[in-house]
């Protein structure tokens, strides 16, 4: 129960901040930064229909594939953050806090990097495009999440251009950028990178589902258990964001719940599937 209270406060607080980020900085000025919220404030100006109704309507056949996939918690999870936001963005009495619209794009992508990186830091999730891509991804399991994701913001932005204007889908770019970068900064801390230890009794299993559902490799090596006097293997994987994260430690409670897993930070990486840092 005090476990769930958390999860509820954290998906609760950050959905909060997206309808506030929605309502007081994106919307009125007509920034359209990706994802189901994006093609919301397009759609808003187009049928004038409140922002925060759109979100819901869009994001309810999801909510049925999601029942089916991932089970009733998760989806009324998800069905809570989604109804939050929109009840925040279009019914809480919030006025437009800057006419500059500059400072809006900024605002705007912070409060809702901060949201996003809340709601996943909970075990939650915001609905929208990131819900369609995990939805989306066993069907392409070749390409990552995050490339779903992009695909489906480029394609809003692109239509934010074409109903608002060249100018607005730029400034709609930014807000995407900076949300980004700080629901990365909340979500898995500030780290470039993150090391992974996983202690496991069924490390090949294991091993194998990182390799082919996340494209990351592992290192093995064996472990004994000082009070247990038991052998294990212990996994160290090295991912780049706050998804990754979160998908792994799923895929471990999946395989192995009685896993011991811990995750700490890395200030430089290079090899195989990282940048080399600069001068190297």
């Amino acid at each position: 129960m005090k476990k769930m209270v958390q999860e509820l406060a954290g998906i609760g607080l950050g959905s909060i901040l997206m309808g506030l980020s929605m309502a007081a900085f994106l919307v009125p000025h007509q920034i359209a930064p990706g994802g189901v919220s994006g093609l919301a404030t397009v759609l808003q100006y187009q049928l004038h229909i409140p922002a925060g109704t759109l979100m819901m309507a869009l994001n309810a056949p999801l909510f049925i594939c999601s029942w089916v996939r991932y089970g009733a918690k998760f989806t009324l999870y998800t069905l809570y953050s989604v109804v939050l936001m929109s009840v925040v963005t279009d019914y809480v009495p919030i006025m437009t806090l800057t006419n500059d619209i500059l400072l809006a794009t900024v605002l705007g992508g912070v409060v809702m990097g901060a949201g996003l990186g809340l709601i996943l830091r909970a075990g939650g999730n915001s609905g929208g495009t990131a819900l369609l891509a995990q939805l989306l991804q066993p069907i392409w399991p070749h390409i990552q999440i995050p490339w779903l994701l992009f695909a489906v913001d480029a394609c809003v932005v692109a239509l934010s251009a074409f109903v608002f204007s060249l100018d607005l889908a730029f400034y709609a770019l930014i807000a995407l950028y900076l949300s980004s970068k700080v629901f990365d900064m909340v979500a898995a801390g500030m780290a470039g990178a993150k090391k992974v230890n996983i202690i496991t009794a069924s490390s090949e299993r294991m091993e194998q589902r990182i390799l082919t559902e996340m494209e990351r490799g592992c290192t093995r090596i064996p472990a004994t258990g000082t009070y247990s006097g038991q052998a294990r293997d212990m996994l160290i994987c090295i991912v780049k964001s706050s998804r990754e994260i979160v998908t792994i430690k799923k895929l471990v409670r999946q395989v192995d719940p009685q896993a011991f897993l811990f995750v700490s930070d890395v200030r430089e990486v290079s090899g195989e599937g990282f940048h080399a840092p600069p001068g190297h």
